[in-house]
């Protein structure tokens, strides 16, 4: 007869492996009033929300939150069910109180930083991805973020330099290394953006948006041929990309 630390162990292990119909079953057959066993009654509520039971996931994570309130995982996951239904100070509340109950987590620092973002507060936003950085340097993540936020506030010079930390970190992170042209496009440095386009299209061949700011970046430096053709390669990779239809109209 396995033991309640038995189930629960396999159950984790059948969710990890993305087995989230055997891992209910089991989670199901763990006493769900225990206390000790708020984590069981928690990861229903992931799976609940993994299979879009949100109404679901939102009553039972809140359940393991009041059996188990200074748990930080219980908040993170609480609040990103909360952004979902658009419950956006909730959510806040949630990450706040997981970053007092863990500081040191460069993750939980920027789930609260894309959630204040949402709310259209860059300014404390940027301070969270600030915090990200500080407590995990090596979070390639949170140099990415951070980069992203100063780029959208209208600061390339500094969002180039987080993208530079995060290649640093992985040097094939396609991402970073489209939005570095972007930055460096922005700064005038238009051969420089059109390398790291291009960086970014042997990272992660399928890219339409890189394939875009390249065109962009080859129409200004008079390429014009070329540029035709990476618009037409992105409307190809994805129909519905006006922007690159835009492109296509005004060569």
């Amino acid at each position: 007869m396995p033991t309640t630390a038995d189930l629960f162990a396999q159950a984790l292990r059948l969710h990890q492996a993305g087995d989230l119909s055997q891992a209910t079953t089991l989670y199901r057959q763990i006493p769900q009033d225990d206390a000790r066993h708020a984590e069981a009654v928690h990861f229903l509520g992931v799976i609940a929300h993994q299979q879009g039971d949100h109404a679901r996931a939102l009553e039972l994570i809140q359940r393991s939150l009041a059996m188990e309130p200074l748990n930080a995982n219980f908040h993170i996951n609480y609040g990103a069910v909360l952004v979902f239904f658009g419950r956006f100070d909730e959510a806040l509340a949630c990450y706040r109180e997981a970053v007092r109950l863990q500081p040191q987590s460069a993750d939980i620092h920027c789930r609260l930083g894309r959630t204040l973002e949402t709310r259209g507060e860059l300014s404390l936003a940027i301070a969270s991805y600030r915090d990200a950085v500080r407590v995990q340097p090596d979070s390639a993540e949170a140099h990415l973020s951070l980069g992203n936020a100063l780029l959208a506030r209208g600061d390339p010079a500094e969002a180039a330099e987080c993208y530079r930390n995060t290649l640093m970190l992985q040097p094939k992170h396609a991402e970073a290394h489209s939005n570095l042209g972007v930055a460096l496009f922005d700064l005038g440095r238009i051969v420089e953006a059109a390398a790291s386009y291009e960086r970014a299209l042997q990272a992660r061949p399928i890219y339409p948006e890189a394939l875009n700011n390249l065109g962009n970046a080859l129409r200004e430096l008079g390429r014009l041929d070329d540029a035709i053709a990476c618009f037409k390669r992105a409307v190809h990779e994805r129909p519905d990309f006006a922007n690159a239809y835009g492109n296509l109209a005004m060569r």
